[in-house]
This record gives C-alpha cells, structure tokens and sequence, in this order.
C-alpha cells in the first residue's frame, strides 16, 4: 500500500475529481472497447487507446504529452513491467514521475509485483468499474507521492516511514502534477528532471 502525504492537507473535492477527469490526458495501452468505455463513463474526457504495437502508440503520441498512463499487464503479447520501468529511468519520454496505473486480470501475485516492483503508482485488479476507477484517480489525486531513486528501482516509495539514515535520503518529494493541473495550475516536468 501507498504512504499517503495530504495535498497541503486539503480533502479531495467532487470539483477537484470533476476537474482532473476533464482535463487529464490519458492514454491506454492494452485494454479493450469496454476498458475506454469505463473510462469515459469515468468522465475522462481526453483518452487514447492503443491495442497494439507500442512503438507506433509512443510515436503517435508523445508519452510527454499525456498525464496519465493507464497500462494492461500484457501489451502486444509483451509484459508492460519493462515499459513502465523504462518510464521511470528516463528512457521513454522525459517525465518519469507520471503517474502510471497498471490493470491486471486476475489476483496474480506475480502480474502484481512486476507492476509494482516496475514503478506503476497504482495496480487495479480487473473487473473495473466506474466508482473504482474514480477511487483510485481520487487517491491519485490526493497524494503527494515521494519517490525512490536507487540503482535497481525508480518509482513511489511504498513504506517511506520505515527508511532511515542513507536509506530516506534516497527519497525526493514528487509534485502531484495531475492535482496541479485539475486546480488549472502547470507543473514543467522538465524542471523535475
């Protein structure tokens, strides 16, 4: 589970939900007809989907140009681990703070730490369904995440209460841009990096 940090300890609003739905550009690698539809039932307004080929979804659309990245497990007949692990080590694209949810189909223990031990901010376990994907865009959106950077691992840090000494100096503060930007704030990724 995630260490929760309260966005300058404000609740999530309806408004702020309502907000990030409208303006957040989410791109779905993987998923089928039913997963977009659930997504713009959601009230994601901005969503790409690409079935297949990873390379023309990431020339077709910059990763950098979308807020969200919303991943099956398997993608084009591939794991999805090692592109969201090439997300976090800056060789696809240049925000490796994205946030990432990875949907996995079943309670596989294995699907589900690869996706973790990847750097996905989130991992759903499939069927989906409206309220929980608001849930979980909600937690995204409540949480200022902070990071892990080591040599093996690059992504949310999942106990950073239990870092000490040379361990929690590993941990950095990431901004929670989807929250910045549903408040019509701009967060430059570029200055992140």
């Amino acid at each position: 589970d995630f260490h929760e940090i309260p966005w300058e300890n404000k609740p999530l609003k309806n408004d702020i939900l309502k907000s990030a739905l409208e303006v957040t550009n989410t791109v779905i690698l993987g998923g089928d007809s039913s997963t977009n539809l659930l997504f713009k039932n959601a009230g994601f307004r901005k969503v790409e989907i690409f079935k297949t080929n990873i390379n023309r979804a990431l020339v077709h659309s910059t990763i950098d140009t979308f807020d969200l990245l919303v991943l099956e497990e398997i993608f084009d007949d591939e794991p999805t681990a090692p592109i969201i692990r090439g997300i976090r080590e800056g060789k696809i694209g240049d925000n490796i703070f994205l946030p990432v949810i990875s949907l996995v189909s079943s309670n596989d223990e294995k699907a589900i730490t690869a996706g973790i031990e990847a750097g996905a901010g989130d991992v759903v376990v499939k069927p989906l369904s409206v309220n929980i994907i608001n849930s979980r865009i909600g937690g995204l959106l409540k949480r200022k995440m902070q990071y892990v950077v080591t040599p093996e691992y690059i992504g949310p840090a999942r106990h950073p209460d239990e870092r000490t000494g040379a361990l929690q100096d590993r941990l950095i503060d990431v901004p929670n841009t989807m929250r910045a930007q549903s408040e019509g704030q701009h967060a430059d990724v570029a200055q992140l990096t």
